[in-house]
């Protein structure tokens, strides 16, 4: 990475002191590859009331998505999470998920990124199979409730939602990604 592109990256976080967490909220065919955003909303209130900062990426066309997750939020909440989604270049976003603690995402690019990244990754997948584009990591894991491929541009849900994503609960992505950063703090211990 460029060095002139690491500077103006890091003044795009929120918090400089606190862990970031990324949320990669978007997916490129719309809602039904989408984890809801009430429940990236949820999340994040969990993950703010222990000390972490929130950073969610994506394109431009992810940054109503974005949006609806800070809307979700309280006043103190909202100082703990910034919105980037079509605020950043390519490069600028691989440099900031690169500094993330951890990733939560939904199945994208932004995903593939995070994984090859070899950062923890929660990996969200409704209709769209892991058997046929998982993130290519081993501190990779992947939710995923219903089996096969299901090739649908909407879903049948509120807002466009699958309910397959909308069944997973925050609470599971939660318990996921605490067991990562666990993983995490004790291979660094060792």
């Amino acid at each position: 990475m460029k060095a002139k592109n690491r500077r103006p990256a890091a003044r795009l976080i929120s918090q400089p002191s606190a862990p970031i967490i990324g949320f990669c909220p978007g997916a490129e065919f719309g809602p039904a590859k989408r984890w809801p955003h009430y429940h990236y909303a949820e999340l994040a209130k969990q993950l703010i009331d222990e000390g972490f900062q929130i950073v969610l990426f994506g394109s431009a066309k992810d940054h109503e998505a974005g949006n609806e997750i800070l809307a979700a939020l309280t006043t103190e909440q909202q100082a703990w999470c910034r919105n980037l989604a079509g605020e950043t270049q390519l490069e600028q976003a691989v440099i900031l998920i690169a500094a993330c603690k951890a990733v939560v995402s939904n199945d994208s690019g932004l995903m593939h990124v995070a994984a090859a990244l070899d950062r923890p990754l929660v990996a969200l997948y409704g209709p769209s199979s892991p058997d046929f584009t998982p993130p290519l990591s081993h501190k990779a894991r992947v939710i995923r409730l219903i089996s096969g491929y299901h090739k649908v541009r909407k879903g049948d849900a509120a807002e466009g939602y699958h309910q397959s994503l909308i069944d997973i609960t925050p609470q599971r992505v939660l318990e996921e990604l605490n067991d990562l950063l666990l993983e995490k703090t004790e291979q660094e211990e060792a």
